[in-house]
């Protein structure tokens, strides 16, 4: 499930906790009408529209010469895949946060393109690559109904960006902010 399901979810219980030891039948007023089948005809119908239509050329064209972005590796990979990854944590202190925080605002763009700004900056000193395309998930809750429905909802946006040499870090952040999909509406 997704964060946005889980946070409904504990809502749900907690009113159905408190109408239990209050002994009042307040729970079933917190339930979606919509269900989840009712989202799938809903969708289903969408990938069939106009707009999904409207859309295919836009991203036939940001994609297009898409390459697969090949990162250097410290190991040699196994001749049969194990698929048993590692897994690194890391925190950001909150000094580190601020300034990011900080930069994001003089910069007029979200803490997320900051930073998805950063991770393919990051990309692109590890590989040398000047076409970078990463993927992001967006809530896709794009209708009222759904905001308080349980449910894996996501859809994964494409963000490709061409990183010039040449450019500020600050140039580099304004350009790909303004060549996000969701700036062009296609999302």
């Amino acid at each position: 499930s997704d964060t946005w399901s889980i946070g409904i979810l504990l809502d749900q219980l907690s009113h159905i906790y408190n109408a239990i030891i209050t002994n009042t039948n307040q729970h079933s007023e917190i339930f979606s009408e919509l269900q989840y089948t009712d989202y799938a005809q809903w969708h289903k119908s969408y990938i069939h529209s106009d707009t999904i239509n409207n859309q295919l050329p836009f991203w036939k064209e940001y994609l297009n010469d898409f390459k697969m972005l090949q990162l250097p590796m410290d190991n040699k990979r196994p001749n049969k895949p194990s698929f048993e990854g590692q897994q690194y944590i890391s925190h950001i202190s909150s000094e580190l946060l601020s300034k990011i925080k900080k930069i994001s605002k003089d910069e007029n763009t979200t803490l997320f393109m900051m930073l998805q700004s950063l991770f393919t900056l990051l990309l692109y000193a590890l590989t040398g690559e000047t076409d970078i395309t990463t993927g992001t998930l967006t809530a896709n809750r794009v209708r009222k109904e759904l905001e308080s429905m349980i449910g894996f909802f996501a859809n994964t946006v494409a963000i490709r960006s061409t990183i010039n040499n040449e450019s500020s870090v600050k140039s580099f952040i304004k350009q790909n902010k303004s060549n996000a999909p969701a700036k062009a509406g296609q999302t």
